[in-house]
């Protein structure tokens, strides 16, 4: 039905003019230019209905096809997509959509999962401080001791990672070697009184161990970038390799054939005689974890952390990887 009065929409403002929609002899709405000077330009849609109704323009004239193209068309493409996504966007209290799996309806995906895993590569160097290995044995700075320096107990570590993490909680499954660093030399156990010449020459040969097993870590995040870890965990051990040693004279079998120095002390025998046989260790050794550590964060791709604590030796190291 043809409208009583004509209306104004408020589509395009261009300096002193206005694109308004009147109702044409053909049935049909046609865009117009409308003129307005001063104080009479309007300032919003409601304005311009009101404004064009009290303050009738000084001037108004059709658009030719070029113009109406040019100007009419960039507007309505902006007002459409307005509306469009006014419909699409969920009212307040209505719940969003999710993803659906393909092929069903019924199950909705997350659209971000909620765990992560890691790859990492983890390099530890381990030892015993001098101040715990004085507990058990005699240094060479002891009192009427033998000038033989106490080897140093190191070991390094390198092995791999998997980490599944799902905050705070990150589960860490590792392979790794553990290679002895300790050199070949004298041991002279403490006892009282001292008998500094009753200690054993130990030499290893490729002695080390193949462990694997599970840590659990709590992560606390300071930054976006960085978060501490604190947990510990158990493993397993499986010793390689061996140490072989000499004793004492006094200590070797009624059952060798050939006795070699019988009265000399170890560090003596190991330049002239056979060895004694090796020392005689488990095969299978449980690994105990207490570990804290600084995580580096790499957006979503990579990590770094430094780690320091407990795995049967004292111990400080690294492991750096992708994140999946």
């Amino acid at each position: 039905r043809r409208p009583q009065r004509r209306a104004v929409c408020y589509i395009d403002r261009r300096g002193d003019h206005l694109i308004d929609l009147k109702w044409a002899s053909r049935g049909r709405w046609t865009p117009h230019l409308t003129a307005y000077t001063g104080n009479q330009q309007p300032q919003s849609t409601v304005d311009s209905v009101q404004s064009h109704r009290d303050n009738p323009p000084i001037q108004t004239k059709r658009l030719t096809d070029n113009l109406r193209v040019s100007t009419v068309f960039p507007s309505f493409i902006i007002m459409s997509t307005t509306l469009a996504l006014a419909q699409t966007a969920p009212r307040a209290g209505e719940p969003v959509s999710v993803a659906k799996r393909a092929g069903t309806q019924e199950q909705d995906l997350p659209l971000k999962r909620e765990h992560m895993f890691e790859g990492n590569v983890r390099v530890r160097y381990m030892g015993i401080p001098d101040g715990i290995m004085d507990i058990w044995f005699f240094d060479n700075d002891a009192d009427g001791a033998n000038p033989y320096p106490r080897p140093d107990a190191n070991a390094f570590v390198a092995g791999a990672e998997f980490v599944l993490k799902k905050k705070p909680a990150n589960w860490i499954f590792y392979f790794e070697y553990i290679g002895a660093m300790v050199e070949e030399g004298y041991w002279d156990d403490v006892e009282k009184p001292a008998a500094h010449d009753d200690g054993d020459w130990i030499r290893p040969d490729g002695f080390g161990m193949l462990a694997l097993g599970a840590n659990y870590a709590h992560e606390i995040h300071a930054t976006p970038w960085l978060s501490f870890l604190f947990g510990g965990g158990l493993g397993i051990g499986f010793v390689t390799g061996d140490l072989t040693s000499w004793g004492p004279g006094g200590s070797q079998q009624s059952t060798t054939e050939a006795p070699c120095r019988t009265e000399s002390p170890a560090y003596i025998r190991k330049d002239f005689c056979a060895d004694d046989g090796v020392k005689s260790v488990p095969t299978v050794l449980p690994v105990v974890d207490v570990t804290s550590s600084a995580r580096f964060h790499f957006g979503d791709q990579a990590n770094l952390r430094v780690d320091v604590g407990l795995h049967n030796m004292l111990y400080v190291g690294t492991a750096f990887g992708a994140v999946f």
